[in-house]
């Protein structure tokens, strides 16, 4: 029988696992027979023939995106699945791993850090099977609590709210508890040995899989324990975290069922910003362009005869001052000061392109004051020092309550509590403190009917409609604390020091201030900003904050900090229709949600304010409050001309809510504003940032072009993605720009003719631009990933995989060349054992990603990815 069918697929038990079986590659798709010593242990379910847990192909019914169970090739949408036999065989350090087995997903970050898997050239959502997660915790990326994976390109669905990106969806699908007996599987993995000293280091992750049956047939309970110590590659950064998974399954009742999964997670590590003052001779060659934090300037001034070099914060500002005295801090557009106050400058207008000076070292190895230096990079230089650090905790609670009253309808609740609070100090003098909180309740009202009884043409060309339709809540609350280092952000700082011993990195070494947070008050209780003097008689601005004790600082909302409090509450109702008529499937949903935000300082401005201690700062209790609303409407048709074929055309209106800076919380926006902000507040909400449109155009098609062994998909896309405008006089309330353009194609092959032998490939065309014509930064026009895993009889068994991408640009003027990588493994299993190794990036290629902090890719910075490194892991299953 074919999965192609066009009636959803109807789950029926498989064969349990053995008991002592374990991990190993993909076991034929239409096996039903027992399964063998090394399956995945799954509740699996036999679907037309294929077992979703030993198979690779994407057979899995799929719940997650409108709500009723379907088959991947009957979703008009392009949706490709991660299967619980490649989580558990592959290696996954970050979401651009996903790429392996989706063409939708572009390679990101490639720090473990990184928050949002990159989908169609933007920021995807993730979903915990189907309700909206936040992305704001500030850890590493993990596997611990889910079995497989949907990755939906495009808008999300209607019934999963309101959202803030609307270039995909990830959807974890979580670990269930298992009715088959009781199991416990160990593994042990470590890494990484590389070709050299400064690619070798200790990557360690030990993982438990506990399950066990409480009453058999009706209470379950699964626990995963994972504990990760690990350092990286560039800068020594380091992604260290445990996390603690368990689920209980109950099923009082045949019509009735109960899912209850919690998730406790405790990371730390400094995080991997990579290295600024990015240009071509640094991607061409590894060299950085070392200079002070405010670099000199060779410059001819009108009237002049020669080049002058004079110091400002950026190499081609459209002014600069002619004349200054002691140690000062030009920013390009206003005063100069000295050490105790400012200093009479004038300023001309440049007629020519300046240029940094060149020079080199100095006898202690430092660049020369306000000269450039070329200094060769590598993975041992020591970004953080030992103020740098992040630190996260996350909790991760989900009730799904199920109940079928007939064959004909079912109720479903769906409800998450997402808690974050994380602190990350940088090595630039920033620091964030960040505090989440989500709430989420949504009521599902599904129906199925076989209309054939109702008039004998109906029965004949075969006449079904299915619905969703139901409620959402979702409360949010956020609290943000951003502290930055002022215009020392971006291409203006430096991040090497080459004479201090390993070559460390950072402005703490660099500007040889030690603590940069003076005491237990203020640096400057009279001034917004304070300036700090250097070892190079420079000064660094850095905003005001209260010293908490405990290596805490407090900031204070001053005109360009994000610091307050904001409350969130979205009301969301929705309705899918599917209605199947013939050889066509029509559908149709809309969504409208209301919105109420109120935002308001947090308790230190206030108190700053009360106490005095910044003058003339009166607004410390400023508060504002808006309401809006937004709305999702989509359409598709689909069409089977015969049952191993499916052909789909897809359209969707979307307006979406927009991100702030900090909090990621998904719905609002903050901004400043000027006309439209009489009463002097310093934080206000962007209305406008409630309604950002997206459109998206697909047509597509699915096949299963061999009955249960070669699955392919073609699909088309033209989406437009709005990006949020700040509040001016013109547009008190905000608005939205035209938005960019992704327009493209992708390809997807999956083939696994036997239990021996699994194959895939996929390719992605993308053209992504901006609103004025300009292609977007990181968005390679070409993608490509092939992977291959073959087992013979004897347990031993080989994979390997490749990906490709073309040029992309990290801004107008540079571009990262054609990137390769290679992955190797081999495998052996025997009886309750298995041994994994692991040969990444084999062919030690040199490439680049942006730099993937917590707020998503960022391109001001870079990473140089990993180099050359052995792996290896270790499984036993009791």
């Amino acid at each position: 029988a074919s999965p192609a069918s066009s009636t959803p697929a109807t789950a029926t038990p498989a064969p349990t696992a053995a008991p002592d079986s374990t991990l190993a590659p993909a076991q034929p798709a239409v096996s039903t027979t027992a399964a063998s010593d090394d399956t995945v242990r799954l509740d699996a379910v036999v679907t037309e023939g294929a077992d979703v847990s030993t198979t690779v192909l994407p057979v899995r019914p799929n719940s997650a995106f409108y709500g009723f169970e379907e088959l991947n090739q009957n979703t008009p949408r392009s949706i490709f699945q991660v299967s619980p036999i490649q989580l558990k065989t592959e290696h996954f350090q970050n979401f651009s791993d996903l790429s392996r087995y989706s063409p939708s997903v572009g390679r990101g970050t490639s720090s473990n850090f990184s928050t949002f898997a990159k989908i169609r050239g933007g920021p995807a959502d993730t979903t915990r099977d189907g309700i909206l997660l936040l992305p704001a915790a500030v850890r590493p990326f993990n596997n611990n609590y889910w079995e497989s994976v949907d990755i939906v390109a495009g808008v999300p669905s209607v019934i999963q709210g309101s959202t803030s990106r609307t270039a995909g969806v990830v959807n974890y699908v979580t670990k269930k508890p298992l009715f088959d007996g009781d199991h416990l599987i160990l593994s042990i993995e470590a890494g990484r040995l590389g070709k050299h000293a400064n690619t070798t280091y200790r990557q360690t992750t030990e993982q438990l899989d506990l399950n066990h049956v409480l009453i058999p047939s009706e209470l379950a309970l699964r626990i995963s324990l994972q504990k990760t110590d690990a350092k990286q590659y560039w800068g020594n950064s380091a992604s260290d975290y445990y996390d603690l998974y368990g689920a209980i399954t109950y099923k009082p009742f045949s019509k009735v069922t109960i899912n209850t999964n919690l998730t406790y997670t405790d990371a730390g590590g400094p995080m991997p910003y990579g290295i600024n003052r990015v240009d071509q001779n640094l991607i061409d060659n590894w060299q950085y362009r070392a200079y002070n934090v405010i670099p000199r300037i060779s410059w001819t001034l009108p009237g002049a005869t020669s080049p002058t070099n004079i110091f400002a914060s950026r190499e081609n500002p459209g002014w600069f001052a002619t004349s200054i005295t002691g140690p000062y801090d030009i920013d390009g557009s206003t005063l100069g000061f000295s050490k105790d106050r400012p200093v009479a400058v004038s300023y001309v207008a440049p007629t020519t392109v300046g240029t940094v000076a060149n020079g080199g070292l100095d006898a202690n190895g430092r660049p020369k004051e306000g000269y450039m230096a070329l200094v060769p990079i590598n993975g041992d230089q020591i970004i953080y020092t030992d103020k740098s650090f992040s630190d996260t905790t996350e909790i991760i609670a989900q009730n799904i309550i199920e109940v079928r009253a007939n064959e004909h309808f079912t109720l479903r609740n769906n409800s998450l509590l997402h808690y974050v609070d994380s602190y990350v100090m940088g090595n630039d003098g920033y620091h964030s403190y960040m505090i989440n909180k989500m709430i989420t309740s949504r009521i599902e009202f599904l129906t199925d009917h076989e209309l054939g009884s109702l008039h004998p043409i109906l029965k004949k060309i075969g006449v079904r409609h299915q619905s969703n339709s139901g409620y959402e809540f979702r409360y949010l609350w956020n609290y943000c604390d951003m502290v930055t280092g002022g215009n020392q952000n971006g291409n203006n700082q430096d991040a090497t020091n080459p004479a201090d011993g390993n070559g460390k990195l950072g402005q703490y070494t660099l500007l040889q201030t030690p603590d940069i947070y003076a005491g237990d008050v203020y640096l400057d209780g009279t001034t917004p900003r304070q300036r700090v003097e250097t070892g190079y008689g420079f000064w660094t601005r850095v905003n005001p904050n209260f010293y908490q004790g405990g290596g805490r600082y407090n900031g204070i909302a001053t005109n360009d900090s994000m610091l307050r409090i904001n409350q969130l509450y979205q009301n969301n109702i929705f309705t899918e229709q599917k209605l199947e008529i013939w050889k066509f499937i029509l559908r149709g949903g809309a969504r409208f949600t209301l919105i109420n935000d109120f935002i308001k300082p947090n308790n230190s401005t206030a108190r700053a304010v009360d106490n005095g201690l910044l003058p003339g700062y009166t607004q410390g209790h400023w508060r504002d409050h808006q309401s809006g609303n937004n709305y999702d409407i989509n359409g598709s048709i689909s069409f089977k001309p015969v049952s191993w074929l499916t052909a789909y055309a897809a359209w969707d209106e979307d307006t979406a809510s927009g991100d702030c800076a900090c909090c990621l919380t998904m719905g609002y926006s903050t901004a400043p504003r000027s006309a439209s902000n009489p009463d002097g507040r310093q934080r206000v909400i962007n209305r406008g940032g409630f309604r950002l449109k997206s459109s998206l155009r697909e047509f597509g098609a699915k096949a299963e072009i061999i009955p249960n062994q070669l699955f392919g998909s073609f699909a088309y896309f033209h989406q437009t993605r709005a990006n949020m405008i700040a509040p001016s006089a013109t547009y008190p309330d905000g608005g939205t720009t035209t938005g960019d353009t992704y327009e493209g194609y992708e390809l997807a092959l999956t083939y696994q003719p036997s239990n021996h032998f699994s194959l895939g490939a996929n390719y992605s065309h993308l053209d992504a631009k901006t609103a004025s014509g300009a292609v977007k930064s990181g968005s390679p026009k070409h993608s490509a990933n092939v992977w291959a895993d073959y087992r013979w009889s004897n347990g031993l068994g080989v994979r390997a995989s490749f990906w490709v991408t073309s040029e992309w640009n990290v801004n107008s003027s540079v571009k990262v060349p054609i990137q390769y990588n290679v992955d190797l493994g081999a495998y052996y299993t025997y009886k309750r054992w298995r041994i994994d190794l692991n040969l990444l990036n084999a062919t030690d290629q040199r490439n680049w990603s942006p730099s993937g902090n917590y707020a998503g890719d960022a391109y001001g910075y870079l990473l140089p990815t990993e180099r050359i490194g052995l792996t290896a892991k270790v499984t036993y299953s009791f």
